[in-house]
């Protein structure tokens, strides 16, 4: 890898503008416009404590659906992962 961090920074931008979209789609769904981001963080999301009921009604299936790490890369594909949790408001 000739500059790691730059790739770091390339998919820290490519979340950030991922997550703005998802939260415009939500908002949508809940007829509302988004707003600015109220927060942007690095690292796993931490979530709120969630009730057995939420879990039981929750789908199993991951909004994020796709393969193994890896799978299906070419010889010579660089992985970065990065993990972000975005706040945004909504009007």
């Amino acid at each position: 890898m000739s500059d790691p961090q730059k790739y770091h920074s390339e998919a820290l931008a490519l979340a950030v503008k991922d997550a703005q979209r998802k939260a415009g789609i939500l908002a949508e769904a809940a007829n509302l416009t988004l707003g600015k981001a109220v927060s942007i963080q690095e690292g796993p999301q931490r979530l709120p404590p969630v009730s057995s009921r939420m879990l039981a009604q929750a789908s199993p299936m991951s909004a994020d659906a796709g393969g193994g790490i890896g799978e299906g890369m070419a010889l010579g594909t660089i992985l970065v992962r990065v993990d972000i949790s975005a706040v945004f408001q909504a009007n």
